[in-house]
């Protein structure tokens, strides 16, 4: 059966060595680790036939890492979008998330206790949220008027974003959301509908 046009695949990139060890990454790079290089190819392979021409990656390394095994398989073109960079966890970055929390504990206890506050205060020296959101929000609207298939790899945080203007839901609920490195989400643009796979 024939793939359906205007759809887009929301993909988090592949799993890197930061993610296996719990550290924050934000705008900072680690690698891909072997697991993430894997999960990957298999995205990749249950991508194939879905008529896909263009992925917008965030330009990130591991993004790029990730986008560039997906394009290898299904034959699309890669476009960098600066927008869909990562959130900037600015002084957090690079430092083990149990004990960064800890030592920034009452922004961490106002963050789970006040979801606007999570929304609109940024992590130290870092970005927030609402950040995000006035950073991606124009782009994010352009790319919806496509009428072709096409795929985003980013990021957690920023995907969080994108599927929330995309489906028209409030950040309230958006930011309470998580996606695994190995499962990516399918909106049909017409219905509004959204689809999970692991792979």
């Amino acid at each position: 059966m024939r793939q359906r046009n205007n759809s887009v695949f929301i993909i988090r990139h592949g799993e890197t060595k930061w993610n296996a060890e719990n550290i924050y990454q934000g705008k900072s790079n680690s690698p891909l680790t072997k697991n993430g290089i894997e999960s990957a190819k298999k995205l990749a392979v249950s991508l194939q036939g879905k008529n896909i021409k263009y992925i917008y990656a965030s330009p990130l390394k591991r993004t790029q890492d990730t986008s560039k095994i997906i394009a290898d398989s299904i034959g699309a073109e890669i476009i960098l979008i600066p927008e869909f960079e990562e959130m900037s966890f600015g002084i957090l970055e690079g430092r083990l998330m149990d004990e960064a929390d800890k030592e920034h504990k009452e922004f961490f206890i106002r963050r789970s206790a006040d979801v606007r506050y999570k929304i609109a205060t940024p992590f130290p020296q870092g970005e927030s949220y609402l950040d995000l959101y006035n950073r991606v929000h124009k782009r994010v609207r352009d790319m919806t008027k496509n009428k072709d298939n096409f795929i985003i790899v980013g990021h957690q945080s920023i995907n969080r974003i994108i599927r929330a203007i995309i489906l028209d839901i409030p950040l309230e609920f958006a930011v309470t959301w998580r996606q695994k490195n190995y499962e990516y989400f399918e909106i049909d643009l017409h219905t509004k509908k959204e689809f999970k796979h692991v792979i």
